[in-house]
């Protein structure tokens, strides 16, 4: 296979059905068999180590790193997961970061709750407790019957060549996301198609501009827009959670008031969390400083004339965040900084009226410093917005 025919696991993250999923486990515990058979790790199960071979998943020989049996076991429920969500778990700290009271992810669904309870297995903080790679090839034998090859192969996407590659856009990051974002934006509100996937390497952006699609769709209330974002929703319930610090109790104002035209937005997610089984500390909703999710996003009202300040915590290093007003001429301004601090400027506000701020790593607040949010509205009635933030924690 030449060079650049290789589509790397990572390429199609965040893309995959249970079927393709359960192929996945199928095909890396029969090579992991294989090396525990003779006693040794593999020691680098991870996407990036994975090549997509037509509907079968291949792990690259002889990775070099050092681990035990059990890790490996581990590692390929992490990365199984990461191919199912999009994003890594444990905010990709690995194992060494689990504790016995670190809630596990949960693909929601009960379609997938063989997959979850196989998964949850293999993360098992008590490692002796862990199934084998034997075990775990059995079960995924099983439960691949009940899929046909169509339904186990991953959705074509763009071909990433190498590590190269990624780090070409990610060291022009504000410059080539302002540009990235716009071409997304056209794409989930115009006749144009144009393909995110075949735009941004390694896919970093889905999940955001996920997000952003169902609060569009949300905008008018239509039934099929609705249900739509419903589903968009509902699919990634898992990886995000909403930004519910964001309050200011003298300028904002209740979302279900006869004046304020809202999204819907946070009554649709509580009511898609109250029937899931997702991540949580027992007190509800978490907010987006909580270190279990990369993505956040919250609807807020806000008084005519009126300015809300709202200061966040928990974000470090490369930020995006994403304001968008329920009517798309509304009068409003931003501002964004680090609280006593600098202050950014907005990569783009478009003709639909959404304000994109892009903070590279080394412009980010540092660990411990808080962002201040100004929502500053200037038109004649009480108005609501939508925040989205893909909080990328120091990298």
């Amino acid at each position: 296979m030449e060079k650049r025919d290789i589509i790397y696991a990572s390429s199609v993250k965040g893309f995959c059905s249970a079927g393709t999923c359960w192929q996945y486990i199928c095909d890396i515990s029969a090579h992991l068999m294989l090396c525990h058979a003779e006693g040794k790790p593999y020691g680098a199960v991870d996407l990036k180590h994975v090549i997509v071979d037509g509907n079968n998943f291949v792990l690259v020989e002889d990775s070099g790193a050092k681990g035990d049996i059990q890790g490996d076991i581990w590692k390929l429920a992490a990365s199984a997961y990461e191919l199912m969500l999009g994003t890594p778990v444990l905010n990709g700290l690995g194992e060494a970061s689990q504790t016995k009271k670190t809630p596990l992810p949960s693909l929601p669904g009960s379609e997938v709750e063989p997959l979850n309870r196989l998964l949850h297995s293999c993360m098992n903080k008590e490692k002796e407790c862990r199934p084998t790679a034997a075990t775990i090839n059995a079960i995924a034998i099983e439960e691949l019957k009940r899929y046909s090859g169509d339904a186990r192969k991953p959705r074509p996407q763009a071909v990433v060549d190498n590590k190269a590659t990624v780090e070409k856009y990610d060291k022009s990051w504000p410059e080539q996301m302002v540009v990235v974002l716009f071409f997304l934006f056209v794409s989930l509100t115009s006749a144009f198609q144009v393909r995110g996937q075949d735009i941004i390497d390694n896919h970093e952006e889905e999940t955001t501009l996920k997000l952003l699609k169902a609060t569009l769709l949300l905008r008018d209330h239509n039934t099929d827009n609705w249900n739509e974002a419903k589903h968009e929703l509902s699919k990634r319930l898992g990886i995000f959670t909403l930004m519910d610090e964001l309050k200011d109790f003298k300028h904002d104002c209740a979302l279900i008031e006869k004046n304020v035209k809202s999204f819907g937005l946070n009554r649709m997610i509580k009511e898609l969390k109250a029937g899931k089984r997702v991540q949580n500390t027992g007190k509800g909703l978490l907010d987006g400083s909580d270190s279990r999710f990369n993505y956040s996003i919250y609807e807020k009202g806000i008084k005519k004339g009126s300015t809300s300040v709202y200061k966040l915590s928990g974000r470090s290093g490369k930020q995006l965040f994403i304001i968008v007003p329920y009517n798309p001429e509304q009068q409003y301004s931003t501002t964004l900084g680090i609280d006593g601090g600098k202050t950014y400027s907005p990569a783009l506000k478009d003709e639909k009226g959404i304000t994109y701020y892009l903070i590279d790593t080394a412009d980010g607040p540092a660990v411990g410093e808080n962002l201040k949010l100004e929502i500053s509205n200037n038109g004649g009635n009480n108005a609501s917005f939508v925040v989205i933030n893909h909080n990328y924690r120091n990298r």
